[in-house]
């Protein structure tokens, strides 16, 4: 029997194949012009990351912050059940296939430290609570980053109809500072 956050990760995978090619990419355009209006002028490098499985993209985000001077990076997996990796990227910087199928910089991209993180959603809620793939990658990532003072912002990106009423939340669940659909920006309360 699959358990509460299973059941939502299909239900919600399936609303997001659903959505129409034209609307997504209408919908991804809209997300990208609230994020960049969310972003602060001083933030020093964003976090974001390759889309897969029909993630909200946010390399448009991305290229518009690189030409704005600030520094862009896309996470890595290092190890199985560890925090991801920050390394540089820029538009137009090669890829490489990665764990689960995604793609990241190169391991010779050197390192960086976001202080803000654009975060892939499966399923939100109004409490800065999300649902990820289930491997727990961002939750350690995000707790890390916390812990060592270092970022500023953790921002979900995802289209309305993921949002969810309410979820269910474990005790390391990391929860977002804000989420980004085409409709809003949602700021979350501490």
């Amino acid at each position: 029997m699959p358990t509460p956050k299973s059941a939502l990760r299909i239900e919600y995978l399936a609303r997001r194949q659903g959505l129409p090619a034209a609307t997504a990419a209408a919908h991804a355009t809209a997300i990208s012009q609230r994020v960049l209006e969310a972003l602060s002028a001083d933030c020093r490098c964003v976090g974001g990351y390759a889309a897969f499985r029909h993630e909200v993209p946010v390399q448009k985000i991305l290229q518009e912050l690189a030409a704005r001077g600030i520094k862009t990076a896309l996470p890595c997996v290092v190890e199985p059940n560890q925090p991801l990796v920050f390394r540089r990227w820029e538009p137009g910087n090669p890829l490489v296939k990665g764990p689960f199928n995604t793609e990241q910089p190169e391991v010779s991209a050197p390192l960086a430290l976001p202080d803000v993180l654009l975060v892939p959603v499966l399923v939100f809620d109004r409490r800065g609570h999300r649902i990820g793939f289930g491997a727990g990658y961002y939750d350690r990532t995000l707790q890390r980053l916390r812990e060592q003072k270092s970022l500023r912002l953790a921002i979900g990106v995802a289209y309305s109809l993921q949002e969810s009423k309410s979820l269910p939340a474990d005790k390391h669940d990391e929860k977002l500072n804000m989420i980004v659909t085409e409709k809003e920006i949602i700021r979350v309360t501490p």
